[in-house]
């Protein structure tokens, strides 16, 4: 018995030393089989590597063959054990190994991205700040927090996006995000005035560009964005004016548009064109 448990350790030791940890990554599957690619786009060939799949802070360790495949109910070219599931057993109990619960999750990632947007817009011009009753004027207490809620999940889903890399990508999935909801929503006023809040495009159902406006600059608020509401309480088209890598922006959450430039084209060519007859600055490139 003494011996095994030696063995045991010895074994876990030995692959201790020999395998890496693999703190991001993804499981990928083809006709082949299963193979892991770490965050830069590489992928474990011929070894061990140590992988927390669920990212609950405990790692198992799968061995890859030299096609960067994993083996399965076998045992390796090592002399080790691995389960059905591919995790190396000792005993047949899995052999585990503590790894940081939060450097693969996507909290950290918000974080992070939230940290990075905080100081590139440090140097923002824009200085504008918003009140919830800018946002929420008219708006009860109860259907106030039901558009916060949605507001943070739709920033945290953008922010915790490993594909979208770049402050105009998010902008631009913000402003896309908000107009989708209000494709579904009605267009114009209504008695309780939701249509000018978060409110009015998130939950009940009603917009106009005012409501659509303050919609997305409330989700650019809970992504670290600092922006200016353009035209508010006119009856013309309103957007969200930002600063984006030291050069103005715009981002429309009617039209979805986002762009760098001083206007919102609003996805209206006659719009467009009376922009550009004035002489403002439109450049597609988002």
């Amino acid at each position: 018995m003494k011996k095994v448990i030696e063995a045991a350790a010895l074994s876990l030791g030995l692959i201790m030393t020999m395998s890496s940890v693999s703190f991001a990554g993804s499981w990928k599957q083809d006709s082949t089989g299963w193979w892991y690619q770490n965050d830069d786009g590489s992928w474990p060939v011929s070894g061990w590597q140590w992988i927390d799949g669920n990212q609950d802070g405990t790692a198992e360790c799968y061995y890859f063959d030299n096609g960067g495949y994993c083996l399965f109910h076998t045992t390796t070219p090592d002399g080790y054990q691995v389960d059905e599931n591919g995790a190396c057993i000792v005993n047949g109990v899995v052999q585990t190994k503590s790894v940081p619960a939060s450097s693969n999750s996507t909290e950290a990632l918000i974080a992070q991205r939230k940290a990075e947007i905080a100081a590139s817009q440090a140097s923002s011009p824009i200085t504008a700040a918003h009140s919830l009753e800018d946002y929420y004027k008219y708006v009860p207490a109860e259907g106030q927090a039901q558009a916060e809620q949605i507001c943070r999940e739709i920033a945290d889903n953008i922010l915790g996006d490993p594909n979208i890399t770049t402050d105009e990508k998010r902008v631009e999935a913000a402003a896309e995000t908000v107009a989708a909801y209000c494709a579904q929503d009605t267009y114009g006023s209504d008695s309780n005035k939701w249509y000018r809040s978060p409110y009015g495009v998130f939950v009940a159902g009603v917009y106009t560009c005012a409501g659509s406006t303050r919609a997305l600059g409330r989700v650019l608020d809970y992504m670290g964005y600092k922006w200016n509401h353009r035209n508010p309480n006119q009856y013309t088209h309103q957007w969200c004016e930002l600063y984006l890598n030291g050069q103005p922006a715009y981002a429309d959450g009617m039209s979805g548009l986002a762009g760098y430039g001083t206007e919102s084209a609003d996805g209206d060519m006659n719009f467009f064109n009376d922009d550009l007859n004035n002489g403002n600055t439109i450049v597609w490139i988002f």
